[in-house]
């Protein structure tokens, strides 16, 4: 019984985050780069949700990690916090919210991809066939970007977010053997530390530039929405559901954020799917979830 709660639980919150990610589209280019730049905004975001992670970590037993992890961690920190967000939050910046959630579903099957450099996974024809349609509707969204009014996005911002998807993809591969070895806590934390170290050069001299007398209090609330709940807490409730449920059933969760960006960008009247990018969009998904689906063993 109690392990039937914990599971409708996990689920729960795995909607929750893809509400939250859904609703971070939106409310991110809100903000930029109007009010605050993009990698400003990364600095805010990562400095928060850092302080958040460490006053969660206090309350624990401190660990430390051992000197021959220690690149590991940085490498970590350089994709999955540095790198990638800074693509993300640029790339966000130029292009739709749609194009970019569509985009991001294509992680799944990235990891795959490095999970065969890596020599974890093999290459069959129907992942070879998921990739290539997958690419495909890529392809086709960012070239559609300049031709559709409507759209308002542009293929740089489009190649950006993709850019993103591949630095987050390959760091799954890499943190993963960190998150086999200490607490995935700890491992969140000291790779946001490093993260944070890269991402000060870039985002410094916007943060300064912030007016923050000038900012509407709505702007500051999607500021505040982004680095607590797009950041801190949905790394926790990702991080409960993947002890429960598995990283598979979590990942599966993806899918619904570019139907909720959608639903969302039509309810606040930001943007209106258009048929292309449906068509697009189905063609990417329809291609990740060949390509990353694998059978289960009886």
């Amino acid at each position: 019984m109690e392990n039937m709660v914990q599971q409708r639980l996990a689920h729960l919150l795995l909607l929750l985050v893809a509400s939250i990610y859904g609703i971070n589209y939106i409310w991110a280019k809100d903000v930029m780069p109007q009010w605050v730049q993009p990698s400003a905004f990364i600095l805010l975001r990562v400095s928060g949700a850092s302080l958040l992670f460490l006053l969660v970590r206090s309350s624990k037993k401190w660990t430390w990690p051992e000197r021959q992890d220690l690149p590991r961690i940085f490498f970590s920190g350089m994709l999955g916090v540095a790198g990638n967000q800074l693509l993300f939050f640029n790339g966000l910046s130029l292009t739709s919210p749609i194009n970019a959630s569509i985009i991001m579903t294509i992680s799944p099957m990235l990891v795959v991809v490095f999970g065969v450099w890596a020599g974890r996974e093999v290459f069959t024809q129907r992942r070879i066939a998921g990739f290539l349609l997958a690419a495909v509707g890529a392809i086709g969204l960012i070239l559609i970007g300049r031709g559709i009014q409507s759209i308002q996005s542009h293929p740089l911002g489009d190649v950006m977010v993709l850019l993103n998807a591949s630095l987050y993809a390959g760091y799954l591969v890499v943190v993963q053997p960190l998150m086999k070895k200490y607490r995935a806590i700890d491992v969140i934390q000291w790779v946001f530390f490093f993260g944070w170290l890269m991402v000060l050069p870039f985002g410094w001299k916007g943060l300064t530039m912030i007016e923050w007398s000038a900012l509407p209090s709505l702007i500051v609330w999607k500021i505040a929405f982004v680095v607590v709940a797009t950041t801190f807490l949905v790394y926790l409730m990702n991080l409960y559901a993947i002890a429960i449920l598995g990283s598979g059933t979590v990942g599966v969760y993806i899918y619904l954020q570019p139907l909720l960006a959608s639903a969302f960008a039509l309810m606040s009247g930001a943007e209106r799917p258009h048929p292309a990018q449906l068509g697009f969009g189905l063609m990417v998904i329809g291609g990740v979830l060949l390509g990353s689906w694998k059978k289960r063993k009886t």
